[in-house]
């Protein structure tokens, strides 16, 4: 999340002229936009694969934008608050607060594989769609998460931030139609490779 402020400030220096909207979407929605040809980009978290992604009918593409470094967000009066650092199995008997597969499949597997891969399946007591309702569901002591790092700033008063020793992360990628060749786009992709 903290790469696209500078994304936006080196295409605004080398593009002035340019508008450009942000809306905030769903994946699913960002899917179903991009092919309808009603937006130009979204950034999702997607597990990049070498199979295509087509939206009815319309061949998009993913091109790896950064990767976000999750760390445990747990609630203030939490017991391993006072930790620097913690595994992922130290979570293994918490309750989480999460993302539902549909339409977040990319980052609900990659946390489950995550957790998984650590020995333990979560256990998933709510799900939301957005990243604030889930940072205020975990602030208000409903559950833990894993959440990107780079929201510490934004919620580091409400939410305590643990690094966690295995450093995990996820893909944040870039996604649009394939067949876009909108020379706008092209140059705001050059913009995100150059920072990227």
């Amino acid at each position: 999340l903290n790469h696209l402020p500078l994304v936006l400030r080196s295409f605004r220096e080398d593009f002035p002229d340019a508008d450009i909207a942000l809306i905030q979407m769903t994946s699913g929605e960002q899917l179903e936009e991009i092919a309808a040809g009603r937006i130009d980009i979204g950034f999702i978290s997607i597990k990049r694969t070498d199979r295509p992604v087509v939206i009815n009918g319309i061949d998009l593409t993913l091109e790896t934008a950064w990767q976000e470094t999750l760390a445990a967000a747990l609630p203030p009066t939490h017991p391993l608050t006072d930790r620097k650092k913690l595994a992922l199995k130290d979570l293994s008997e918490e309750v989480f607060i999460g993302f539902p597969r549909s339409p977040h499949m990319g980052y609900f597997d990659q946390v489950i594989k995550l957790c998984v891969d650590s020995g333990f399946t979560p256990h998933i007591r709510q799900q939301v769609s957005q990243l604030p309702s889930a940072l205020a569901l975990i602030a208000a002591n409903y559950g833990v998460g894993l959440m990107p790092q780079s929201l510490y700033q934004a919620w580091h008063e409400e939410v305590t931030f643990v690094a966690l020793r295995e450093r995990p992360v996820i893909d944040v990628n870039a996604i649009r139609r394939r067949d876009n060749h909108s020379p706008v786009l092209d140059a705001f992709m050059g913009s995100l490779r150059a920072i990227g």
